[in-house]
């Protein structure tokens, strides 16, 4: 899989998780205001490249395109 996809699924889904068991049964306002949130901070991770780099290291990816076999 795609080490970008991986490193953000790994950085999202953990936060969703714990807004959803927080905050959903009280308030569910503020439960989507933090799934914007994690959304918007993810997607900044993303532009940067440091969901990707997370994705390397946490997700048992290579970091370098395979060689061309010849």
């Amino acid at each position: 899989m795609n080490p970008q996809i991986v490193g953000s699924l790994i950085l999202a889904v953990p936060a969703l998780a714990v807004a959803w068991a927080a905050v959903w049964p009280r308030n569910r306002a503020v439960f989507w205001f933090a799934l914007v949130m994690i959304l918007v901070g993810t997607g900044y991770l993303n532009a940067t490249g440091a969901a990707r780099d997370i994705g390397v290291r946490f997700g048992g990816t290579s970091a370098t395109a395979p060689s061309p076999s010849r």
